[in-house]
């Protein structure tokens, strides 16, 4: 068995105000005897911005590999590019598919994604409509993920749309 952490949990919450380096935290999980790290693709740990570039990406799997720390995941910042909004589809699978790039090249096996929209933001009259976005958008994203070996991992949490267990399935 392997043990990971996400890194995300140095990010938010009680450290949203002062987040901990990626690198500190990277150090730290390493020090503390875990195996790997689910990677925060939020800043100030491993966005796009940071780390643009194949030769980027490979000194960060370096510095990972030092630590003897593997990747269990990347959960990429899709915020600015809500599925559940109409408008935002096609830079949405753009972005998606960059993050995509970015798991390929840290050897990340999984891509998280949730649905950014909060549970009571859509209008009734809106639901079917926005639910059969999101089904058909990730559809998309899915085969992006596929092409380059990399699962999809939905974080149906109660923070985000369509989160109870009839929605999920239902929209499997």
């Amino acid at each position: 068995m392997r043990i990971s952490l996400g890194s995300w949990a140095f990010c938010f919450g009680p450290y949203a105000d002062q987040p901990i380096s990626f690198d500190k935290t990277a150090k730290r999980l390493s020090a503390a005897g875990y195996d790997g790290i689910e990677i925060c693709g939020f800043a100030p740990h491993v966005t796009l911005d940071r780390y643009p570039t194949r030769g980027a990406r490979r000194e960060l799997v370096a510095f990972l590999e030092d630590l003897e720390l593997g990747v269990s995941g990347y959960a990429p910042d899709l915020t600015e590019v809500n599925p559940v909004i109409a408008e935002k589809k096609r830079a949405y699978l753009e972005l998606f598919r960059r993050n995509v790039e970015m798991c390929a090249d840290i050897g990340s096996p999984v891509i998280r994604v949730d649905t950014v929209a909060g549970p009571d933001s859509i209008k009734d009259e809106d639901y079917r409509a926005a639910f059969d976005r999101v089904a058909d958008t990730w559809a998309e994203a899915a085969e992006i993920a596929l092409q380059s070996k990399v699962r999809i991992a939905w974080e149906f949490e109660p923070g985000f749309a369509f989160n109870k267990p009839s929605e999920i399935v239902a929209l499997h």
